[in-house]
């Protein structure tokens, strides 16, 4: 699979829903327009508010999308810098030969789950018409 590019998200995956292995709820994803990425809902552990994306622009060896997180401090809402455990549980892979199923983990919470996607299909049709004709002349040998 090739990498999406932004803005080009919508044109590709009509959607995407999350399925949370541990409980088995489902949730669908959502998208922000110019984006490549589908969002989950902020969530917290700790002092941080945590939003993970699956970015359709980063795709692994096994084209898959990588899972992304950003951090944000709870209280002051502002994004935290990527050091130490955030560093560690910013990118995510999908687990081998499992498809779009990850284990994201940060500090004492660790959650799996799979994307499950709805994709578009494009379909392109070229109709060609060949038409054949004979004609055979008769001609009279009367005068």
């Amino acid at each position: 699979m090739e990498p999406i590019k932004r803005g080009q998200l919508q044109e590709e995956i009509d959607e995407a829903i999350v399925e949370f292995l541990d409980t088995g709820e489902e949730l669908k994803l959502e998208t922000k327009s110019d984006s490549a990425c589908h969002f989950f809902q902020k969530f917290t552990v700790g002092d941080d508010e945590v939003q993970l994306r699956v970015d359709w622009s980063d795709i692994n060896d096994d084209g898959h999308p990588v899972l992304d997180a950003d951090f944000f401090c709870s209280k002051t809402r502002k994004k935290r810098s990527l050091k130490g455990s955030r560093r560690e549980s910013h990118h995510t892979h999908t687990i081998p030969e499992k498809g779009r199923q990850y284990v994201w983990s940060y500090k004492n919470y660790k959650r799996p789950f799979k994307v499950k996607v709805r994709w578009l299909a494009r379909a392109e049709m070229k109709v060609t018409v060949v038409a054949a004709a004979e004609a055979t002349v008769i001609r009279s040998k009367k005068s």
